[in-house]
């Protein structure tokens, strides 16, 4: 599994953090079935996941563009606390 995640130049708040998580399958012989992915933040925080574009990969095709589980998470941090 590849993970990149994006993060936004642009926020909607200065305390708010917008990224962007796309992951694809490197695996050419097993398709990723049930996908989901989790996230913790320290207690100052807090995190929203939007819901994922799907929960399956099919096996990586050298020959075809890989397809991505992409999810948006919102990041807060109201007290700006490191």
């Amino acid at each position: 599994v590849h993970c990149v995640l994006h993060i936004a130049r642009d926020s909607p708040r200065p305390d708010v953090i917008v990224s962007v998580l796309a992951i694809t399958n490197t695996n050419t012989s097993d398709a990723i079935n049930n996908f989901h992915f989790q996230a913790a933040v320290p207690k100052n925080m807090r995190i929203k996941l939007q819901n994922p574009s799907t929960s399956e990969l099919p096996v990586y095709n050298p020959i075809l563009p890989p397809q991505a589980i992409t999810q948006i998470l919102i990041v807060s941090n109201p007290n700006k606390v490191s």
